[in-house]
């Protein structure tokens, strides 16, 4: 699998030495249709200095209709759950609330997909992906009677990308080993999950990130959504994990199946930039992020116990028709003996 990868555009000001960090949250799961979803967060800090924020998916997205923003439907409670923090939620100016997470004050952004993100397609010879970019030199601007919002350099955005079809085979590679004793299927699902691995990227993407800044990145949390029934296989490094609450997490996994929500396991995979130190780091932040596990996945499958039911729908008409001719023959037999 490429890489994914996040970057921004400096606005022309007058703050050249200013550092933007950023934080990145991710979340993969799917749901009973086989529809995977991706959910980004970020957390951008010194916004007034960022004019686009740029983030590369490695598989085309068709449309506009495949991105939904969710900040709109974190209320105080997952925003409680997700930043693992207790806070108190000020509700601003259109699309901003405010909370203040560890001695900072933080906008929660609600974006307008239609008209603050843009979509390019990368598709050359080696690799089709898509750029969104999230156009921020706007957002920032004075809003009239918003006291105490304006000043807050530090912006939270996140939005769900649906891929579907054969595109989330750039996610989820599946093995598939079927059973005849009990019709069983083991599916081995590969998930390899990277970030800003540049030697992953083609030249093109990579001279897109050239014409703009890397983010001095300082933590970076991944969630993998499973159901409790597979099994994990193999880690790539310290995993924790928890089951999700069904009344927390109902509205926002809305792709989910209600039932399933309370079934789901999050394996939570993270790295955070040490201050103190510099090892295996870039001098402002973590340089590269990868995970790579394997899960093991039960199930029936579905198409081939079809094939199965209609074939034995075939042999037991033809059985019974073979019977009857049998029943007619001896029964001629025996008359004409008799």
């Amino acid at each position: 699998m490429k890489s994914f990868a996040v970057w921004y555009k400096r606005k022309a000001s007058d703050k050249p030495n200013v550092d933007v960090c950023a934080d990145v949250h991710v979340n993969l799961f799917e749901n009973s249709k086989a529809e995977w979803f991706i959910d980004f967060g970020l957390k951008i800090s010194n916004i007034d200095v960022v004019d686009k924020v740029y983030l590369y998916v490695p598989f085309l997205i068709s449309d506009m209709g495949n991105i939904a923003d969710l900040a709109h439907l974190m209320d105080t409670k997952l925003l409680k759950a997700l930043f693992n923090d207790n806070f108190h939620v000020v509700e601003g100016p259109p699309k901003r609330r405010k909370i203040n997470l560890r001695g900072e004050d933080l906008i929660i952004y609600q974006l307008t997909v239609e008209q603050e993100i843009e979509l390019r397609p990368i598709n050359d010879a080696v690799e089709s992906g898509t750029i969104l970019a999230i156009n921020t030199g706007d957002i920032t601007e004075p809003v009239n009677g918003s006291i105490g919002f304006n000043d807050i350099k530090l912006y939270y955005f996140r939005f769900r990308i649906a891929v579907r079809g054969s595109s989330s085979k750039v996610i989820n590679l599946e093995v598939d080993d079927i059973s005849f004793t009990d019709c069983s299927l083991r599916k081995t699902e590969i998930i390899d999950f990277r970030l800003n691995n540049i030697r992953s990227l083609t030249d093109v993407v990579q001279n897109e990130i050239n014409k703009g800044t890397l983010f001095s990145l300082k933590a970076i949390h991944f969630l993998i959504l499973k159901n409790a029934k597979d099994l994990l296989l193999y880690p790539a490094g310290d995993v924790s994990t928890r089951m999700l609450e069904n009344y927390l997490w109902r509205d926002y996994f809305s792709d989910v199946d209600s039932n399933d929500i309370g079934n789901l396991i999050a394996y939570h995979f993270k790295e955070k930039y040490p201050e103190n130190k510099s090892e295996g780091k870039t001098a402002k932040g973590i340089s590269e992020f990868n995970v790579l596990v394997r899960f093991s996945v039960s199930g029936f499958p579905k198409k081939a116990l079809e094939y199965v039911a209609i074939f034995a729908i075939i042999i037991n008409i033809i059985s019974s028709s073979l019977y009857d001719i049998i029943k007619i023959i001896i029964s001629f037999l025996y008359d004409i003996i008799k």
